[in-house]
């Protein structure tokens, strides 16, 4: 560069100096020129403020927008206008130009958002005038607030060492009737500066702005500058008191609570819009707001303008009528009632006459109560903040059913017996066949079924309230087992037999000894030595584990024998028969199992007086023989019968006519015939007694025939026979 050259250029620079200088006194909207060095703007207020050494405190502060992202027609939170009056007018920034650029109404004035944190700013050639990019914030008075950017030339430079714009950053409260001017920088092509400016709010909104500017008259492109990395901060010394807050519910209007006398109060509502008050002399603040929605916060921050602050409380709004809670689901095992609710709140469950308590948490609430029967109601309310919420119900449902228990079953039963649920109805399955029953009061419960065999499987299970529990399984085990019989045995026998349960074990036991054998058919026969006149023999049997009573017998000599007549009741006195053998010594008569005076055996026949001993038809007699050592020999029945009579008398019976032969009897007679011509016919039962009548259309044919009735008892005794007049009329 030659001497002329640089000196031109410092005359230049120097002149430029001056004019920025001048330019820095110029109001906003006379904008010129712009000095090329920065000069931050501070007030003594915030001089104060910045050089105090008090505790500070980070203030929440919101930039929207910081990425600059836009839309078709919009840059949102952001506004283009001419310098001057930031709450002024801003440009109509139309559509999106297909190069991403807004232009500011009719003018040349451009500005394209990347979306990734910056914006470019693009002014016409030969235009000197200022524009700004503004955004109103809210702000706390006597707060600091820092702003931070970067700026950078993009292209319209070679003016004086590349300088190409002004970038100046501006404040404006909204009681300010124009902005302040807080920092001004220069921007030169290709070089990327961060910048920042502090300022104190002096009220609840400030508009903020950066301008742009050309001052390079020498460009020969459209000057372009880029911002970006755009912040703010704000800053106070936190010395008030944390104010309270009372509960706000969607349907206030105002926000009440507690605070420093005299302390400025700014509410914050939900949708970032605010309201402000002072603190009363009381310590009260009250400031109207419009009504909020549930759950949307509400923040309260008191403040002096002096740059301190509180803490900031919250609050959120509730509902102004408590929601009922619900209740989940309940059955007869449950201890606890669960459901959701507002959180904080005190559910009440009333069930009957008592109540229970517990406080929702995390939405939820668990109140232990005893187990309830099915078909119980259980109410529910909850109350908050001295309100109470409308009630909701549920019904206990049936829960597990407990499986029933059986008592033991056994062969002989016909009644299965156990313990239930009160009320359940219990179902007993014996094959394909189910027998029910009702638990009483006591939890019992009997049911009747048929005689059951040995092993058979009998499942049950009880209903209550439509729940049906699991299964019990009992086996019929065995009942009572019935003694077998034993034959008699003597002095020659080795095998002893006799009768007994098909499938059953008889044991046979003689004086140490033991003999088995099992019953087959209804019969058992069991090998053992010969045995000795005298000998006892026992006998019994075992099915199923279960073993039977014991029968015994004697053994008698091979020489005895003993007979028995039959004996007639009103007829004969004596019971008479015979019997061999030298060793019988007495004899005794057995009625009914029980046996009589034994007396002397004085030969064959013999006699045994058993008028009175023996009174019915249906009495077991035995007539017993015993040597001298009383041992018994022989043992024989006696048939016993009773005396009948009867009477019978036949009408004429008319050949051509009769059908039958008829009559009347009376007696003992059970049955009857007709012989004819010593041709006796079947006997048939009297059915129609006093009177009889006997079919003899085919059996009397002459007038010649002899023929007879013939009556009968039930042993087939002939009591009475009465001859057939035959005639014909």
């Amino acid at each position: 560069m030659t001497n002329k050259k640089k000196a031109n250029k410092l005359v230049k620079i120097t002149v430029a100096s001056a004019i920025a200088l001048s330019a820095l006194a110029q109001p906003l909207g006379s904008f010129m020129t712009v000095k090329a060095a920065e000069a931050p703007v501070t007030t003594k207020a915030e001089s104060k403020l910045l050089q105090s050494t008090g505790l500070k405190a980070s203030v929440p502060v919101t930039l929207k927008n910081t990425q600059f992202t836009s839309t078709e027609t919009s840059i949102p939170g952001w506004e283009i206008a001419p310098d001057g009056n930031l709450f002024g007018t801003p440009y109509d920034i139309g559509s999106k130009q297909s190069d991403g650029y807004f232009k500011m109404g009719n003018s040349d004035v451009a500005v394209k958002p990347d979306g990734q944190g910056g914006i470019q700013t693009k002014l016409p050639l030969g235009k000197t005038n200022g524009h700004v990019i503004r955004q109103t914030i809210d702000t706390i008075p006597g707060v600091t607030y820092t702003f931070n950017w970067t700026h950078k030339g993009i292209s319209g430079g070679n003016y004086i060492a590349d300088f190409l714009d002004f970038s100046r950053f501006y404040t404006q409260g909204m009681d300010d009737s124009a902005p302040t001017l807080r920092l001004n920088a220069n921007v030169f092509q290709g070089v990327e500066q961060n910048k920042s400016a502090s300022f104190m709010a002096n009220s609840n909104k400030t508009a903020i702005a950066l301008l742009f500017a050309v001052v390079n008259t020498e460009a020969t492109v459209d000057p372009v500058i880029q911002f970006s990395n755009l912040s703010l901060t704000a800053s106070a010394t936190e010395s008030i008191a944390l104010p309270t807050i009372s509960t706000v519910t969607d349907n206030d209007t105002v926000v009440t609570g507690t605070g420093e006398a005299g302390q400025n109060v700014k509410v914050t509502l939900a949708d970032g819009s605010f309201r402000t008050g002072v603190v009363d002399e009381d310590g009260i603040f009250s400031i109207k707001i419009l009504k909020q929605a549930k759950d949307k916060v509400i923040k309260v921050l008191l403040y002096d303008g002096q740059g301190n602050i509180s803490p900031v409380a919250s609050t959120t709004v509730i509902s102004d009528v408590v929601a009922p809670p619900t209740i989940n689901a309940v059955t007869s095992d449950d201890t606890t009632v669960k459901g959701t609710g507002v959180n904080g709140a005190t559910v009440t469950l009333t069930i009957g006459s008592a109540t229970y308590t517990g406080t929702v948490s995390g939405g939820e609430y668990s109140i232990t109560i005893p187990k309830q029967s099915a078909g119980t109601v259980i109410s529910a309310k909850e109350s908050l903040n001295g309100r109470t919420s409308t009630s909701v119900n549920t019904t206990v449902t049936q829960g597990t059913v407990a499986a029933p228990t059986i008592n033991t079953v056994t062969s002989d039963d016909t009644t299965v017996t156990g313990t239930g649920v009160k009320g359940a109805v219990v179902k007993l399955t014996i094959g394909g066949t189910n027998y029910t029953g009702i638990v009483d009061n006591d939890g019992k419960y009997s049911i009747v079924i048929p005689k059951q065999a040995f092993g058979t499987a009998i499942v049950a299970n009880q209903t209550l309230n439509t729940k049906t529990s699991t299964n019990t399984v009992v086996s019929v085990t065995q009942g009572t087992v019935a003694a077998p019989t034993i034959s008699a045995v003597t002095t020659d026998d080795t095998t002893v037999k006799g009768t007994g349960i098909t499938g059953a074990v008889v044991t046979i036991t003689i004086g140490s000894n033991t003999y088995t054998g099992a019953v087959t058919g209804g019969n058992y026969s069991i090998t053992i030595p010969k045995q000795a006149a005298g000998t006892v023999i026992s006998a019994k049997q075992t099915l199923n584990s279960k073993a039977s009573a014991s029968v015994t017998t004697t053994v008698v000599s091979t020489q005895t024998t003993l007979t028995a007549n039959d004996f007639t009741i009103g007829a004969d006195n004596y019971i008479r028969g015979t019997y061999t053998g030298s060793d019988v010594a007495k004899l005794a008569i057995e009625v009914n199992g029980v046996v009589q005076q034994k007396i002397t055996a004085t030969g064959s026949p013999y006699q045994y007086y058993a008028k009175g001993k023996v009174t019915a038809g249906t009495d077991q007699v035995y007539v017993i023989t015993y040597n001298a050592s009383g041992d018994q020999l022989k043992r024989v029945k006696v048939n016993v019968q009773t005396l009948t009579s009867g009477a019978i008398t036949p009408a004429t019976f008319y050949i051509g006519t009769d059908n039958y032969v008829t009559g009347t009897l009376t007696g003992d007679i059970s049955k009857f015939s007709l012989t004819i011509n010593g041709v006796e016919t079947a006997k048939i039962n009297v059915t129609t007694a006093p009177t009889f009548r006997y079919y003899a259309n085919n059996l009397i044919r002459n007038l010649t025939d002899v023929v007879t009735v013939n009556g009968y008892d039930n042993a087939g005794k002939l009591l009475a026979s009465k001859s057939v007049t035959v005639s014909k009329r």
